[in-house]
């Protein structure tokens, strides 16, 4: 059998435009053949995604995708709570809420219960299981656990000014 080929040279010591990387894998069914096919500088073909040729074409500059914003949501009662961290529970303290059909039902259990600002929603064969989530902070110092539940955290603020009362004598609506 011929010799396997080569590593691909280092990246290019060049500085980065802003918000690139350098990127290289051989995942193209054509890579090592010899021929650069990724459709970028210097390729013949452009059989490939871009940076999937990397032992015919060298390290290529990609840019680099800011993360998806986080999920955030809001409950009927103006709630509003954001995933932490997916397929997880944290090993903190926690309290059985109930199980619920709908995500925002148990973000409203959570928000009705004292001192509770993260919980639990299941998934799979968990799925409608809720509970409340002792946590620290959002992080989880206390360790997570991987599991068919979501985490989330109560984006709790400060609650709304008092409304002013009408002066007396205005007319009530």
């Amino acid at each position: 059998p011929p010799p396997p080929p080569p590593p691909p040279p280092p990246p290019p010591s060049m500085p980065l435009p802003d918000g690139h990387a350098h990127a290289c894998d051989d995942t193209c069914v054509h890579s090592n053949d010899g021929e650069c096919d990724d459709g970028g500088d210097g390729s013949l073909f452009s059989l490939c995604d871009h940076a999937s040729d990397c032992g015919d074409c060298g390290h290529r500059v990609v840019p680099v995708l800011p993360p998806p914003p986080p999920f955030t949501a809001t409950t009927e009662e103006g709630l509003r709570f954001t995933l932490a961290k997916a397929d997880h529970e944290c090993a903190s303290a926690d309290v059985r809420l109930g199980d619920y059909g709908e995500l925002a039902h148990c973000a409203a259990a959570c928000g009705r219960l004292f001192g509770c600002k993260f919980f639990l929603y299941g998934k799979g064969r968990k799925a409608g299981s809720c509970w409340a989530e002792f946590a620290s902070d959002s992080t989880c110092p206390e360790g997570w656990e991987p599991d068919q539940y979501d985490f989330f955290a109560l984006n709790l603020a400060s609650p709304p000014p008092p409304q002013a009362s009408p002066p007396s004598g205005a007319p009530s609506l």
